[in-house]
């Protein structure tokens, strides 16, 4: 079990910024999409850079996973198997 301080350092990683909490909503409203970089960006209405950071944040922590789409287009999706996420959409489905 973890002390109640390790749980608010985790949470103030993953819910670090507005920005965080829109892409992560954004991805459990639409989990089972694979989404690129710049649609991202376009409907959670953020900068391109913006949506860059949080989402190389989200998938350092497992939170989504990305694969390449040829040489240059990067996307996500959803890590469903995660821990973390799934804690997250029972949260989501509560509120």
């Amino acid at each position: 079990m973890i002390s109640l301080r390790q749980f608010s350092q985790k949470l103030e990683t993953i819910f670090a910024s507005k920005a965080h909490v829109r892409v992560i909503e954004f991805f459990l409203l639409n989990s089972g999409e694979i989404i690129n970089l710049s649609s991202i960006a376009r409907l959670t209405k953020l900068s391109t850079s913006t949506v860059h950071r949080v989402v190389s944040k989200l998938v350092d922590l497992g939170i989504l996973k990305e694969i390449r789409i040829g040489t240059q287009v990067r996307a996500f999706y959803l890590n469903s198997g995660s821990k973390i996420v799934k804690a997250l959409k029972e949260f989501y489905d509560q509120i």
